[in-house]
């Protein structure tokens, strides 16, 4: 029952496009499409409890070279936070597990390839990791990318990933090596940074010499 009530949402959606003057034009990202129930890349912590509460558990650890906070919540959600920021720089959904959230025009889990690039925009599928997905870049910053996760049969969506985070290990080395100012930033951890080796107890050159130290 749910597959042909979704048909006949995405059915309902197209007939609108096709009637509706002006709507085709709408086709393309847009900055809002870079959110999720009001949080957005560069949220900062306080904003992401404020939109979405407490999260069920956190945990540290290393998404292509940068050190973040990863805030998992229920229903499949998690909130990446980077350490060095402060602040948002990956979002995933698993819109499987909340089927009634709703984006723009209509998308929503089960969602065509067709009706996502009438939304979107035309754009090839693309394989990560042995995953296919539609990944657009918003145009005032082409680092932050909107991912759409297909499934492997039909190509309809499943999930959702609002990202500023290198996709790949190529990726991240050509942005190293063109000295990214927004990877510096994430890159950089604070907690090193500002630390120094402390060598206050270890002997002077003025104390030492061969074969042990000056009594």
């Amino acid at each position: 029952m749910k597959k042909y009530f979704r048909a006949f949402l995405l059915m309902a959606a197209i007939l609108c496009a096709l009637t509706v003057p002006g709507m085709a034009a709408k086709a393309g990202v847009l900055a809002s499409d870079f959110s999720y129930r009001g949080i957005a890349l560069g949220s900062t912590a306080t904003e992401v409890r404020t939109a979405l509460g407490e999260p069920l558990y956190d945990k540290g650890l290393n998404r292509q070279g940068i050190a973040v906070d990863d805030w998992v919540y229920d229903k499949g959600v998690t909130v990446s936070i980077a350490r060095r920021t402060g602040q948002v720089v990956n979002i995933d959904v698993d819109l499987s597990k909340q089927e009634s959230y709703v984006l723009r025009d209509s998308v929503r889990y089960g969602a065509t390839s067709a009706w996502l690039q009438h939304v979107y925009g035309k754009q090839a599928r693309q394989n990560m990791e042995g995953e296919s997905y539609y990944i657009y870049s918003m145009p005032q910053k082409p680092h932050h990318r909107l991912l759409f996760a297909l499934d492997s049969t039909d190509y309809h969506l499943i999930a959702l990933r609002i990202t500023s985070l290198p996709l790949t290990e190529e990726e991240l080395d050509a942005w190293a090596e063109a000295d990214d100012a927004e990877l510096d930033a994430m890159a950089e951890d604070p907690v090193m940074a500002d630390k120094t080796i402390d060598i206050s107890a270890l002997p002077q050159a003025n104390d030492v010499k061969i074969g042990g130290y000056l009594p």
